[in-house]
């Protein structure tokens, strides 16, 4: 799934008020700038079963904030596939980037939030 937010998760994982870890967390000491001490963001699970964060009031695709963290960077035409198909997996290791079209091949129909085919 493509992220209009790409260059927020640039921002993310290069922003030292945050850091992203190997299990899938995000931390945040501007959050907790009152204790000094870091603060776990909030996960939210979306209808398509996705987990989103946010940052800067935005949402951004889990999944899309560890492949650039771990693996490399995001190609903005490309969609980050869970390669075990559980969208809950954010393991780098079972992240790959693919092109919309190869990405369509793993998924060929889905509902949209509206409940329309696409």
């Amino acid at each position: 799934m493509y992220s209009a937010y790409d260059h927020l998760i640039e921002r993310l994982v290069t922003d030292p008020e945050y850091e992203v870890r190997i299990d899938g967390t995000v931390w945040s000491k501007a959050l907790a700038r009152k204790s000094g001490t870091w603060r776990q963001l909030k996960n939210r699970v979306t209808e398509q079963g996705y987990i989103r964060i946010q940052y800067d009031q935005r949402p951004l695709f889990l999944h899309r904030v560890m492949y650039r963290k771990f693996v490399g960077p995001l190609d903005p035409k490309a969609e980050v596939h869970h390669a075990d198909g559980d969208k809950t997996n954010n393991d780098p290791a079972n992240l790959v980037q693919v092109t919309r079209s190869e990405h369509r091949v793993n998924h060929p129909r889905s509902r949209n939030r509206w409940g329309e085919w696409n």
